[in-house]
């Protein structure tokens, strides 16, 4: 499902005549995203949707993301201020760093949670 709706929304951006750079970046800031939400607000169920407004605006792609699985632990993004990844490439964890990377590749970063949805706003900017 997420790789469908990333290739949907690549094509729609390149349609728009987003900056293929600006496109990379957003494609992998939305994966992180919808990812999130699969696993996480939608843990163990397969009835989830996901609403996804997009918009190629003066300064990137600005996004609302909305969802009506489990609200974000304690109500807020999580945030992170660094990765800790030591030297053993071995050792490395597949996941843990999605918020990280999703914080360090936006602006404008929101969410909230109105009755049973969860809607989490973003820019991911045009390289200057």
């Amino acid at each position: 499902m997420v790789r469908n709706v990333l290739i949907k929304a690549q094509k729609t951006w390149c349609d728009w005549g987003a900056h293929p750079r600006l496109c990379a970046d957003a494609e992998q800031v939305l994966a992180e995203v919808l990812n999130n939400v699969v696993k996480h607000a939608y843990a163990g169920r397969s009835d989830g949707a996901v609403v996804l407004d997009h918009r190629l605006a003066t300064g990137g792609l600005h996004f609302d993301v909305q969802d009506n699985g489990q609200p974000m632990p304690n109500g807020a993004i999580p945030m992170v201020d660094s990765v800790e990844i030591g030297e053993e490439l071995e050792g490395l964890p597949e996941g843990g760093f999605g918020w990280f990377l999703i914080q360090q590749m936006t602006k404008e970063l929101r969410y909230r949670r109105s009755g049973d949805c969860n809607i989490l706003q973003f820019c991911v900017p045009a390289q200057e």
